[in-house]
């Protein structure tokens, strides 16, 4: 079973993904609803921007999680 002090790392991973490819995450969550459109600039920025607020705070989480094992 998953253990919830490993949750930093699907939070880093998702984060990595919204900052790499936020056209596929956009295309993932449009689907069904959009025929041939493209994302804003603006969404881009602000998907980027949550990925890396998202990376930051994994990387926190980890950071508090190793240390309190200490």
């Amino acid at each position: 079973m998953f253990k919830r002090e490993f949750g930093f790392i699907i939070l880093l991973l998702l984060g990595i993904f919204m900052v790499w490819k936020p056209n596929l995450l956009w295309k993932i969550t449009h689907c069904l609803s959009v025929k041939d459109g493209e994302p804003t600039g603006f969404y881009l920025y602000v998907v980027r921007l949550v990925g890396t607020i998202g990376i930051v705070i994994a990387v926190i989480w980890a950071a508090v999680y190793l240390f309190s094992k200490i």
